[in-house]
């Protein structure tokens, strides 16, 4: 690696790290097969809430992350997901954090949905944003 703090770095994280975890209990490893089928190869969020509405009612996985991101800002999980695409590409941790910085100030800006999902959730909590 050409970053000289890159094995610093990997130990201190590492010094966090579990080894007694059963993996296969967790909540990823159980829905491995549903994750990968919604958003495996998906270049859209239309894609991926195609994939998930054809899981059926029968998947409990795709039925409530369909309920949740219903809940989401549309352009947040269009930008988001653009994001995730990008900062894959990015050669750095400090690329990725610059280009998330740059991603949250651009919410913040006044008339973003961000002012509405903080209405319908904190001001009048009727948890209905109009987006």
């Amino acid at each position: 690696s050409d970053d000289p703090n890159g094995d610093c770095v990997a130990g201190v994280l590492m010094s966090f790290h579990d080894h007694n975890v059963d993996t296969k209990s967790s909540f990823l490893s159980q829905n491995r097969a549903d994750i990968d089928y919604a958003f495996d190869g998906k270049e859209t969020m239309e894609e991926i809430i195609d994939a998930l509405e054809s899981m059926g009612e029968d998947s409990q996985f795709g039925q409530s992350t369909l309920k949740t991101l219903k809940l989401m800002s549309p352009t947040s999980l269009k930008v988001t997901l653009e994001g995730l695409k990008r900062g894959a590409k990015l050669s750095s941790v400090g690329e990725a954090l610059q280009m998330e910085y740059r991603m949250s100030q651009a919410f913040m800006r006044e008339g973003s949905d961000f002012y509405e999902g903080i209405r319908a959730a904190l001001v009048d909590k009727d948890g209905k944003p109009k987006w």
